[in-house]
């Protein structure tokens, strides 16, 4: 899609903030990482369950551990991109990712992630009404808006919208 009919959300997303470059943990090589949509996010929790599915297993209280860390397997295969290129996958597969990278590791990228999607989030507790209007007004425009934002931004969103006056509608006839 050219940069034209791009949303301002996305092209802000697409943005150099929203990419990172960092150490790969305990080497001297970089890797770089990009924050991932609700969708993206999505996505990751899905394919999970459906791995592990296949695989025969169910969740429960004792497969939690193995359900969350290939969820974060799933998530660091979105992510992790090429450090000099933001659009260059790190990884070829997930299974690329699944045999390749240590528990270590893996923890320390997703505490790195973590850190890094908090640093992008928009702070919504010190925005404006009229900013969040504005936000409303670019969902009206663009509802793939909506696949950008987290869930604590949906949840302040939400809010926002329900605090707000009704606005009356005339009535379009006659009433009894």
């Amino acid at each position: 899609m050219p940069e034209s009919e791009k949303s301002r959300l996305a092209v802000l997303k697409a943005g150099k903030a929203n990419f990172r470059v960092l150490p790969f943990p305990g080497l001297e090589a970089k890797v770089g990482m990009v924050v991932l949509s609700l969708n993206e996010s999505q996505a990751a929790v899905i394919a999970a369950d459906l791995y592990l599915a296949g695989e025969g297993l169910k969740f429960t209280e004792f497969t939690s551990e193995v359900y969350a860390d290939e969820v974060n397997t799933q998530l660091l295969f979105r992510l992790l991109r090429e450090p000099d290129n933001q659009d260059k996958p790190f990884a070829a597969t997930v299974e690329e990712v699944r045999t390749s990278i240590t528990r270590a590791e893996k923890n320390a990228l997703i505490t790195e992630y973590n850190e890094f999607e908090r640093d992008c989030s928009p702070k919504l507790a010190d925005l404006s009404d009229q900013q969040l209007d504005e936000l409303v007004d670019e969902v009206k425009k663009n509802p793939e808006t909506l696949s950008y934002l987290d869930t604590s931004t949906l949840k302040r969103l939400i809010t926002f919208l329900a605090d707000r006056p009704v606005k009356s509608r005339k009535a379009s006839g006659p009433t009894s």
